[in-house]
């Protein structure tokens, strides 16, 4: 009786397929059943399976070539064997529609079609002179097949199979690795100008450009009057469903004095407050060093904020930032941070004062915890306190008469940040 061959490299397929899964029952992963195993093993499968492990060996030792004479890095090795492992193994177990790609290849020389063309964009990508490597002879047929030669099962009425609830889907085994290709597959990666699909009831308008490839795509809006002020962030799988290519033409930048005369007052003082918003972030991300989050932290017991470790005189300096321009108002709050702006109010002659009122309390002290819209805004979370630790000072910035504070004594670890009293609730002429 013949031996049975071991199948190494199908085995890892099948072991990379079900280390993706997201199921769990009683804290052990649940992907790839006793059944899909058995159906490989059985003699109708025997040919298929001998093919996959002949394409899989291949495969590794052309990547490993690859590697070798430096047209690919070691990141993209493990990316690229990885993905076809994934792949393959769905392939042979019929589970292709509960991976990440939710693709069903309908035969193994259409998965190394998706390899090769992997391949290429990888060396294309690392683009590093080296020695030729060929592919293998038992790979070359794949050459002739489209890379997206894909089938989409049906069931006995000739419908689609319905796609698997989200918690039964797979993961890549890297995903930090995989997003960029798959994302790439759809056309996306860093620098493109992108849109949301109009169909969309919950539509962000404009045109973005993708700063970063992830869990989360990262996006800045692009303006022709000014760099981008929006930035956004997507969860990935919704960004593939949702956002397209922008296919329209983009506008070139205005350079130059940008705010030109508008129609009314209010339109003036629209322009100055998105214009205030970007000079207040422009100085927190040019001056913010160290970083304030490294030290003080935000306390709940009492209402305020306490250093984080020992601090001398000026290392700390906290300006009032708002979320968002619309957070910048002109409506007098004595708990808000007032901004005397170079805007002149027609009616009365007198500069346009701008308020940015602090953030609400997170629900919780754990800022892991946090959603993205929710974060501590320290200028309105300082105590008042008779034994003042900061100072409130003011500097022109673009003509915007700016307030912050800044520590006028060496403070101790866990020390609590005061002002004097009455210095937040000031009078309109005390700035």
């Amino acid at each position: 009786m013949n031996p049975v061959l071991p199948m190494v490299h199908v085995r890892h397929a099948i072991i990379a397929l079900n280390l993706t899964a997201t199921k769990t029952e009683d804290g052990i992963v649940r992907f790839i059943a006793k059944g899909h195993i058995s159906a490989i093993a059985s003699k109708e499968m025997s040919s298929t399976v001998k093919a996959a492990e002949e394409h899989l060996a291949a495969a590794r030792s052309f990547l490993l070539e690859l590697l070798k004479n430096n047209r690919i890095s070691h990141e993209q090795y493990v990316e690229v064997l990885g993905l076809l492992r994934l792949r393959y193994g769905a392939y042979l177990t019929k589970t292709g529609k509960m991976t990440f790609e939710q693709n069903v290849y309908n035969s193994g020389l259409a998965v190394v079609a998706a390899f090769l063309k992997d391949v290429k964009d990888s060396i294309e990508q690392h683009d590093s002179p080296g020695a030729k490597v060929d592919i293998p002879a038992c790979l070359r047929p794949a050459m002739k097949l489209p890379s997206d030669a894909l089938i989409v099962q049906v069931d006995s009425a000739k419908k689609k199979v319905q796609a698997p609830k989200e918690a039964d889907k797979a993961l890549t085994l890297d995903e930090a690795n995989s997003w960029d290709q798959a994302a790439k597959r759809k056309g996306f990666k860093v620098g493109v100008i992108v849109a949301m699909k109009k169909s969309e009831s919950k539509r962000m308008d404009g045109i973005w450009k993708i700063r970063t490839i992830g869990a989360q795509i990262e996006l800045d809006e692009l303006d022709s009057f000014k760099d981008s002020l929006l930035y956004a962030k997507i969860e990935f799988t919704d960004f593939l469903k949702q956002w397209a290519l922008y296919g329209g033409d983009v506008s070139t930048g205005i350079t130059g004095e940008w705010t030109i005369p508008v129609l009314s007052h209010a339109a003036d003082v629209e322009v100055a407050k998105a214009k205030l918003f970007g000079e207040l972030h422009a100085v927190i991300k040019s001056n913010e060093d160290p970083p304030i989050s490294s030290i003080i932290i935000p306390t709940f017991k009492p209402f305020g904020l306490r250093v984080k470790r020992d601090v001398k005189k000026g290392e700390i300096v906290i300006y009032p930032i708002p979320l968002s321009v619309s957070h910048i108002t002109t409506k007098f709050s004595d708990s808000a941070a007032e901004i005397i702006s170079p805007l002149i109010d027609p009616a009365t002659g007198d500069h346009v004062k701008f308020y940015i009122p602090s953030a609400p309390k997170p629900p919780t002290d754990d800022a892991q915890a946090w959603k993205e819209n929710q974060c501590v805004t320290p200028w309105g979370w300082v105590v008042e306190d008779d034994s003042a630790s900061l100072q409130k000072k003011t500097f022109s910035q673009d003509g915007f008469c700016i307030p912050y504070l800044e520590n006028n004594k060496a403070m101790k670890k866990f020390s609590k940040l005061t002002v004097s009293k009455g210095t937040l609730k000031r009078k309109a002429d005390q700035l």
